[in-house]
């Protein structure tokens, strides 16, 4: 038998969407859109997104972090990245 919390992740997870999945590149396209491992990416050049992502991005690493997927080392990291999520979610619904 589950306990609530758990029970609270296994529906976290059922409700979770990604729009448009048919629509989805294949690996081949991947590969070819991925950048090599010596090219240079330019990490603050501003892209479109929709807020859908960002909100399914944020609710991965928050199952992943409950699910101990990250060493104690890259929490802080981690962390950050969450941050920054949660400003743009949060100026995007206001």
């Amino acid at each position: 038998m589950e306990t609530p919390t758990q029970d609270a992740h296994v529906q976290e997870n059922m409700t979770m969407s990604i729009e448009d999945y048919e629509n989805l590149p294949t690996k081949e396209k991947l590969k070819q859109v991925a950048p090599a491992a010596t090219q240079t990416i330019d990490i603050t050049k501003s892209v479109t997104t929709n807020l859908g992502l960002l909100v399914n991005l944020k609710r991965i690493v928050d199952i992943c972090v409950a699910r101990g997927a990250f060493r104690s080392e890259e929490l802080s990291q981690v962390g950050s990245v969450i941050d920054t999520l949660n400003v743009v979610i949060k100026e995007n619904i206001e």
